[in-house]
């Protein structure tokens, strides 16, 4: 018998009797256990109604529950922030907003779209992926009579001579 097991980015096929341990099945079935969730609300992304979770992270997160069997209890973030580390703060805790709430174990679980940094993978597990949001610098318009060489200020002269050359 072939049984296919799908993971994140690849497909392995297992020839022969595939069975799941106890171990395996606790990690898809929570077993009813109740966990604190924290969150921020934010446009479209995340937003509570004193219900249930919307949005794209909330969405998610839902069929979660439903999937691996949990209820939750919800924790606003205690700031309004995500989680910056702070500087002088106390030993307990180097951030503030959702990802100091993790560090200090006062939620299980962060429902936000969080950005994963050096700095926060030392004190929150990230589960993967949901999505990728790609980032953008947003300058201000130029003025009409704006000249060619502006493309090519910023360059010092090798840098202006190689783009000449290796282009």
């Amino acid at each position: 018998e072939m049984t296919k097991i799908k993971a994140q980015f690849d497909e392995i096929n297992v020839v022969g009797e595939f069975t799941r341990d106890k171990t395996y099945n606790k990690r898809t079935d929570l077993l009813g256990i109740n966990l604190k969730v924290g969150y921020k609300n934010y446009g479209l992304m995340t937003k509570f109604d004193g219900n249930i979770f919307t949005g794209l992270m909330g969405k998610t997160f839902e069929t979660l529950k439903e999937q691996m069997n949990f209820t939750y209890t919800t924790v606003q973030s205690i700031d309004g922030q995500y989680g910056s580390q702070v500087e002088g703060n106390s030993s307990r805790s180097k951030f503030n907003g959702l990802i100091g709430m993790l560090e200090r174990k006062e939620i299980d679980i962060a429902v936000a779209d969080l950005s994963i940094d050096l700095a926060r993978v030392q004190c929150a597990d990230f589960g993967g992926y949901i999505i990728e949001d790609p980032s953008h610098a947003v300058i201000l318009r130029p003025d009409r009579n704006l000249l060619f060489s502006a493309y090519f200020s910023p360059f010092n002269s090798v840098s202006k001579i190689s783009l000449l050359f290796f282009s």
